[in-house]
């Protein structure tokens, strides 16, 4: 559970303006494959992945 939270508080963070949530969204996945939540992980990196189409729009 504390694995879901972290990672959800930096997507937060992240659409709040931080600029390291990306960043720290990775150490989270790094986490789910380490534990083996690979659900979480393939929701964090879908999410990330719309991030990143987020941020190439804006440039």
């Amino acid at each position: 559970m504390r694995i879901f939270m972290e990672a959800f508080i930096q997507v937060g963070a992240y659409k709040n303006g931080d600029p390291l949530g990306p960043a720290l969204q990775y150490i989270a996945i790094k986490k789910c494959i380490l534990y083996g939540f690979s659900r979480l992980e393939n929701k964090l990196l879908d999410y990330l992945q719309l991030q990143h189409k987020e941020i190439t729009k804006a440039i």
